[in-house]
């Protein structure tokens, strides 16, 4: 399996410091959407995404809307720039506990709990409210102690507030916008915007003393279009909680 980029962490504890990066935001949900540039069902899902950002009844920088790009529309002859395994082996995953026997696009999952069509609007508001007003995951107390970069990449640490088992801290970098000419595939002519698109991400062990590790940033990429999602999932349920959004420094 391909990876997207190198994971490294140190063993040595990692204590909180008096200038903790502030998150941009902090999310009651975080929805994925499994796209590819080569699904000519996938370019209205992501125009509902964004006009669902822009006009939202949940109030500001409330739910975290992240792209995954697949890639097993590849074959049919564009390769989707943004796709990598990686995703579509985390897609499976949720194939797996939702119990579908296939995997599709677009598809959205909502806080790990849930994945059903990617242009359902109206489930997708259904479930985001049923969260916002129902029982909410109990928070472990995540903190980003330090964040920074160094060359091509984001170092960042992380220390949790409670002892947490059978959970893993997960991190993306996303890219604000990215517009690509297709020039073939289902899709071939059209002009296709992708936001908030995963750029690097990684899956970590939970750890009590806490730990560090990086993204690596992709080449040339303007360091001011990414930011960093991290957020706390149980490995058994896929519960998603404590969601934080990070400018880069």
């Amino acid at each position: 399996m391909k990876s997207l980029l190198l994971i490294f962490f140190w063993g040595l504890p990692v204590f909180s410091i008096a200038q903790s990066p502030v998150p941009l935001a902090r999310p009651f949900a975080l929805v994925e959407l499994f796209t590819s540039q080569g699904c000519s069902s996938c370019p209205p899902a992501h125009q509902m995404l964004d006009k669902f950002s822009n006009d939202s009844s949940f109030g500001t920088d409330s739910v975290a809307i992240i792209s995954f790009h697949v890639d097993y529309w590849n074959y049919l002859g564009w390769e989707d720039s943004f796709s990598r395994h990686t995703f579509t082996e985390r897609q499976k995953e949720y194939s797996t506990v939702f119990g579908d026997e296939n995997v599709y696009t677009p598809q959205l999952v909502v806080n790990g709990k849930s994945g059903f069509s990617g242009n359902n609007e109206a489930r997708l508001r259904r479930e985001l409210k049923a969260i916002q007003h129902g029982v909410k995951y109990e928070s472990t107390g995540l903190e980003i102690t330090s964040l920074k970069l160094n060359g091509d990449k984001l170092i960042f640490s992380y220390l949790p507030g409670k002892k947490v088992r059978n959970h893993s801290i997960n991190a993306t970098l996303v890219s604000i916008a990215d517009t690509t000419v297709v020039a073939a595939g289902e899709n071939s002519g059209s002009t296709l915007t992708s936001k908030n698109t995963v750029r690097a991400f990684l899956k970590l062990p939970m750890r009590e003393e806490g730990s560090r590790a990086f993204l690596n940033i992709p080449v040339d990429e303007d360091k001011s279009r990414l930011r960093l999602i991290v957020w706390i999932q149980s490995l058994q349920e896929g519960g998603i909680m404590d969601i934080q959004v990070f400018d880069l420094p």
